[in-house]
């Protein structure tokens, strides 16, 4: 998912027996417009003849959440009733605008518009089932 991760910084956390590291990484998935991610490495034994140690990659973020009461499964601006997709399709289309713009509309730190970058990026398939889910709910509540 990414290119190499602090694989120093990593190994050293590894070797003094700590269960996961958080480290800042760029995504070499995402396009440009998509700042330093934080990334939850967690160090999982397996054993392959003998013991082989391997790391298990989980974005986490900072400013974006799944709502526990909600019915949609797509992430909110953690705080917010607002759609991590709301900001990144401010960012794409006719009329696109600078995660910098987008963020000073919503009055939300730059980061977080980022953040909703990635996560929609990552996660394109879920909000595309969550977008025909919604279409095909309309007419049953008219």
């Amino acid at each position: 998912m990414t290119s190499a991760i602090a694989p120093v910084m990593v190994a050293e956390q590894w070797r003094r027996g700590q269960t996961h590291a958080i480290v800042q990484q760029r995504c070499s998935e995402c396009t440009t417009r998509s700042a330093p991610v934080q990334y939850e490495l967690r160090f999982i034994s397996t054993l392959l003849m003998g013991t082989a140690k391997r790391m298990a990659l989980q974005t986490t973020y900072q400013f974006l959440e799944q709502r526990a009461e909600s019915n949609y499964r797509p992430f909110f601006v953690r705080g917010r009733s607002l759609w991590a997709e709301t900001l990144y399709r401010a960012t794409i289309g006719a009329e696109p605008r600078m995660p910098a713009e987008v963020a000073a509309d919503f009055g939300l730190p730059l980061a977080a518009v980022h953040e909703a970058v990635h996560y929609c990026l990552h996660n394109e398939e879920l909000l595309r089932q969550e977008r025909e889910a919604v279409l095909v709910d309309i007419p049953s509540r008219a």
